[in-house]
């Protein structure tokens, strides 16, 4: 029966089934638009903007694909259309001073964030080898996110490349513990040495083996395994969280 949903009807039972079930105006809120443009997303008067899509699944507490009732065609072009827009916004911004001098000072500093502003953020340019170089010295001291709350050396970066997708986006910030705990099927990035100790290449990876002397690690973008020399990264931090830059990009 819940193949049959129109869009506008699956809005509706994902709003209601969301974490404290949603209002029309919260959602309306939370994505800046109005109250009648969401109920009329419900009533299948009209659709959401293709670029609203992704964070009205993560705030309804399901995925793009549920929304668009798993019509393969539509969910691609979407998704085609959603990953030519964040790259094109995540391009755009990051070339902006105000991107390192405002955005993250506002956006970080407020809702899930809290505390002092002593966590380091750090970003990432791409190389041709498809590591990254995390620039040595930190673009922005921000307030702790509250699981690295007591965690010493832990850090943020914002991202670059699409190795990782969809795990992963340009200019996602990710959030590293140095000192979690490695085990199969953890997202870790292998340093060649710390961040604060000078421009340092990096690679973020899906961790699947690891033993004395080497890693074996998985990026997503185009699927490959391979197994590197410990010796050559002698660093692995562990990857707690990720803000999505639709975060920034609000």
């Amino acid at each position: 029966m819940e193949q049959r949903l129109t869009l506008g009807k699956r809005i509706a039972a994902a709003r209601r089934r969301s974490d404290g079930k949603l209002t029309q105006a919260q959602v309306a809120e939370e994505l800046r638009v109005t109250p009648q443009a969401v109920s009329g997303w419900e009533r299948d008067e009209s659709r959401p903007d293709i670029g609203k899509l992704d964070a009205l699944a993560r705030l309804l507490g399901t995925s793009v694909d549920y929304l668009m009732g798993g019509d393969p065609d539509l969910i691609k072009s979407v998704h085609t259309e959603l990953d030519q827009q964040w790259a094109e916004q995540g391009r755009r911004l990051a070339q902006t001073p105000e991107y390192q001098r405002v955005f993250l000072a506002e956006k970080l500093t407020k809702g899930p964030l809290g505390g002092a502003a002593d966590f380091p953020i750090y970003i990432a340019a791409s190389d041709t080898e498809g590591s990254m170089t995390i620039e040595a010295s930190p673009i922005q001291f921000v307030r702790r996110p509250p699981l690295l709350e007591r965690v010493s050396g832990s850090y943020g970066v914002l991202i670059s490349g699409n190795d990782m997708e969809p795990a992963y986006r340009e200019r996602d910030l990710v959030l590293v513990h140095p000192l979690a705990s490695m085990s199969s099927d953890a997202d870790v990035l292998l340093l060649k040495r710390p961040p604060s100790s000078g421009d340092a290449q990096a690679l973020l990876r899906r961790l699947a083996l690891q033993d004395e002397r080497t890693f074996t690690v998985r990026r997503f973008n185009p699927p490959e395994s391979v197994t590197v020399a410990r010796s050559d990264w002698p660093i692995c931090h562990g990857i707690v969280g990720r803000l999505s830059s639709l975060y920034f990009l609000n």
